[in-house]
């Protein structure tokens, strides 16, 4: 029994490593289906069928139809998150800290006309998933004694996405726009595992790609708007560095083992979303509007990807990487990921 108990400690502690070392790509994770801008969160973020200002690409970009005069804008962000996870008898076992700040779109838009055609184009820039920030995560009770429970994690940069987009009036019951989205950046993160066990481990995730935004402003009524949007799936090629030291104190000092490792083959998946919203605007004081989207994040994937084990001491040849061939991104250890609605 006691032997049974302490292999299932072992395991549990194994499992709950795992997952620290793969959660890094879950840092900054926000839903592909939510645009920028302060007017539009103000408004719950129901803001398809009524994008009226320079952030409409990043929602619907047949909403930058509405244009008359130039427009600039310029959007940042800055958050903080805190979580508990507990046992099924209360119990405290992770306490994680996560606060960043970051760029989140720069735009600038100006009016044009095609004979009796009028709308707007625009050239915008936005960190559709940021990376730069802090974190700190403690396991208290997972085990005792030696086993590391505090990690921190800096990590700097992005998901980015430069954008020239266009919305067209094209007659007086329809607006059309379109986004053509060109993916780049990635981020780079420092992650220190401690007190005991120590371990140091850099990343660097370099990632480029395409995508369009499609979307559509239908007029039933003056005051009626019913916008639709889809967003294409992504498909990026990614760059992955990584590399790590394990520091280990022995009655003669500290001893430190070193591992890395560099892959291309490392491919990302980043899905598609399609949106519904109706918007009313009972009077000039007063505007109803509600959204349905969906982002397929089952269909989600990390091909390639890769982490890497401790060397160990007085080994002259490091051990090859851990190469997962497909995994769902971002929740790395989960065994299927759901849509999200």
């Amino acid at each position: 029994r006691r032997a049974t108990f302490a292999a299932a400690l072992v395991l549990l502690a194994a499992n709950n490593l795992a997952a620290q070392e793969q959660d890094e790509l879950d840092f900054g994770r926000l839903s592909l289906a939510i645009g920028s801008g302060a007017r539009a969160l103000g408004m719950g973020g129901a803001f398809l069928a009524r994008p009226d200002d320079a952030t409409a690409a990043s929602w619907n970009p047949a909403g930058l139809s509405y244009l008359r005069v130039p427009e600039v804008s310029l959007v940042g962000v800055y958050g903080t998150q805190e979580s508990n996870t507990r046992d099924e008898g209360g119990t405290l076992l992770l306490v994680s800290h996560t606060q960043g700040h970051a760029p989140d779109f720069l735009a600038l838009a100006l009016p044009i006309e095609i004979g009796s055609t009028s709308g707007a184009v625009q050239l915008s820039f936005q960190r559709v998933i940021p990376y730069t920030g802090e974190r700190t995560v403690d396991l208290l009770e997972i085990l005792q004694g030696d086993w590391p429970r505090h990690f921190e994690i800096e990590a700097s940069g992005g998901f980015d996405v430069i954008a020239l987009s266009t919305g067209l009036k094209l007659a007086p019951w329809l607006r059309a726009g379109l986004s053509v989205n060109r993916w780049m950046n990635g981020f780079t993160q420092h992650r220190e595992r401690g007190p005991s066990r120590r371990s140091v481990q850099e990343a660097d995730f370099g990632l480029e790609g395409w995508n369009v935004n499609a979307g559509l402003i239908l007029h039933p009524h003056q005051n009626v708007n019913i916008g639709l949007v889809g967003k294409t799936r992504t498909s990026a090629p990614v760059r992955l560095t990584r590399s790590r030291s394990d520091f280990t104190t022995t009655p003669d000092g500290e001893t430190v083992t070193t591992n890395s490792h560099r892959s291309d083959d490392v491919r990302l998946n980043l899905p598609g979303a399609v949106g519904l919203g109706a918007s009313w605007r009972a009077n000039s004081q007063l505007t109803l509007s509600g959204d349905y989207t969906r982002t397929f994040w089952s269909h989600s994937f990390i091909y390639n990807y890769f982490t890497l084990p401790a060397t160990p001491e007085n080994s002259a040849v490091q051990p090859e990487p851990i190469v997962f061939p497909v995994l769902p991104f971002p929740n790395l250890v989960a065994e299927t990921q759901k849509d999200t609605q």
